[in-house]
């Protein structure tokens, strides 16, 4: 099930993160504020999806919910790479969304989760005429590979700098326009 985040839900989305962060290297180094890192200021929305457990036989009425994964939109003024995706949509600013802040918990994978954040993420920004765009690491290949089978075109590069300035090369990536934006 994929919901809106709250903010009871972020103590259980850094500690999803950190795992993927150990094990992926993703976000590239860990944010000083990972709270501040998972909404930014400019957010939009921000979704996780739920894995229901099974209650305790002898424990609760209702099943609870474990973050199994997380997505963002952000508004594009500010992201560092937004020209490239602007020129390449001839779309101003205002008009796209940018994805971010996809991760799914390493012990939910090979579930399709991603692509159902990714999904979730596209769909809201197509229901409110905006097209989705992102950048991702070159190193971050499983997100490379996911966006790719998904139809999203590459549109340029970028080097991103790190806290600690060194590069890190990134390309950039637009989504499906809006049906809306097809029919022009």
């Amino acid at each position: 099930m994929i919901r809106p985040r709250t903010a009871s839900d972020l103590l259980a989305c850094v500690a999803a993160l950190r795992l993927v962060h150990e094990q992926d290297h993703y976000p590239h180094r860990w944010p000083a504020d990972p709270y501040d890192w998972l909404q930014p200021p400019r957010q939009r929305n921000a979704w996780v999806a739920v894995t229901v457990v099974p209650p305790e036989p002898a424990g609760q009425d209702e099943p609870e919910g474990r973050i199994a994964g997380h997505v963002a939109l952000n508004t594009a003024e500010g992201d560092p790479s937004i020209g490239i995706s602007s020129e390449a949509c001839g779309l101003t600013t205002d008009r796209l969304a940018v994805v971010s802040r996809l991760f799914v918990s390493v012990g939910c994978r090979r579930r399709g989760l991603a692509r159902a954040l990714l999904g979730h993420a596209v769909g809201h920004a197509h229901s409110q005429g905006l097209r989705p765009v992102l950048d991702v690491l070159e190193a971050d290949r499983a997100a490379i590979a996911l966006y790719e089978a998904d139809g999203w075109q590459r549109v340029g590069s970028v080097t991103f700098r790190s806290r600690l300035g060194e590069p890190l090369p990134g390309s950039v990536y637009v989504g499906p326009p809006p049906p809306a934006m097809t029919e022009r």
